[in-house]
């Protein structure tokens, strides 16, 4: 195999890298065939390459089992490549996140957040123990109709976007569930929660977030996703600002609390909040526990949001559902959903 053939394996980076430089595929992998060759080529990094490594160390009882030295070499001579056309001044700023990400660059991890407690105003889905059985259960699922009433203003400014998620549970025997999604524009014809969560844009988090479109999320927001599991340091429907309004807005991040926004004069126009809630955990007690995230804008965010959209208001679409599951020998699941839209 030639040195232009071993980066056929790391061709989506060299096409990535072309179009971040506005040129051709072909012309970063020749340019990485010559990096290649000035550094041995295939005498270096082929067979006979592999087999002089192996009996070096083999002197110093070392064995390499598996090793593909013209794969690593594949891609530091891609990073060259990609570093001469930085240097060059044809790398477009908004393909750096994503190309370093490419090349192997270790990201930088997220901004630690820690949740807060449950806001007063979201409201814990509680059972009426006043009532009878049956008629408690048909009471706590009819009640979802006041799930998705608009949020009062409170001091921060307004709630526009949420996610929130309750689960009761009776060890053995029920568990009641409560999921509430709203954002500007949201698409929420389906029944079903996560199928209405899933219709967000995406972002990802690339040393910052970062959306794969140019478009201005209409929802305002875009779920997280990533390539790995969140962990505990995020909720589980987690997300964020979409970052193509954050550029439009020439809005930024706190320096020191990342979840808050300025504008560029520096007042506070956004905040990303996180929460959680729970009640006791013993192993045979009912159990209550939350979690959620929303966005709260305040009227100078709200402001500058409508101006940019150009239109008055901002129109928020809400979809709640409430379950209560049984072990399948207790008879089927009780499902109720609710939607909402209103202006603010």
């Amino acid at each position: 195999m030639t040195a232009f053939g071993w980066t056929e394996m790391l061709r989506s980076t060299a096409r990535h890298i072309a179009k971040a430089a506005g040129i051709e595929e072909m012309t970063v992998r020749r340019r990485a065939a010559m990096f290649i060759q000035d550094w041995g080529g295939l005498e270096a990094f082929g067979p006979s390459g592999i087999k002089r490594l192996e009996t070096q160390l083999r002197v110093l009882d070392m064995q390499i089992t598996y090793l593909k030295p013209h794969a690593y070499i594949a891609i530091a001579a891609l990073r060259h490549v990609a570093g001469e056309l930085r240097l060059a001044g044809k790398v477009k700023g908004s393909y750096m996140t994503t190309l370093l990400e490419r090349l192997g660059c270790p990201l930088p991890p997220r901004p630690l957040t820690l949740p807060r407690g449950r806001p007063e105003w979201i409201r814990m889905p509680l059972l009426n123990r006043s009532a009878g059985w049956s008629e408690r259960e048909r009471k706590w699922i009819d009640e979802v109709d006041g799930d998705v009433a608009p949020f009062p203003a409170y001091s921060h400014g307004q709630v526009v976007a949420e996610v929130s998620r309750f689960k009761i549970l009776k060890p053995r025997l029920l568990e009641h569930r409560l999921y509430r999604f709203r954002a500007p524009s949201a698409e929420i014809d389906s029944e079903d929660f996560d199928d209405c969560y899933a219709r967000l844009p995406i972002a990802v988090w690339l040393g910052q977030y970062v959306a794969f479109d140019n478009d201005l999320a209409p929802t305002l927001v875009r779920k997280v996703v990533f390539s790995v599991g969140m962990g505990f340091d995020a909720a589980a429907y987690s997300f964020a600002l979409c970052p193509n309004w954050v550029k439009r807005l020439r809005w930024s991040a706190h320096d020191e609390e990342p979840s808050i926004f300025l504008d560029p004069s520096g007042a506070v126009v956004a905040r990303l909040c996180w929460w959680r809630d729970a009640g006791p955990v013993d192993i045979d007690a009912e159990s209550l526990w939350g979690e959620g995230c929303y966005l709260v804008l305040t009227s100078l965010g709200i402001e500058q949001v409508t101006t940019a959209r150009g239109k008055p208001d901002l129109d928020i679409s809400v979809f709640a559902s409430r379950q209560i599951k049984q072990p399948s020998s207790y008879g089927e699941s009780l499902l109720k959903t609710a939607k909402n839209d209103y202006s603010i």
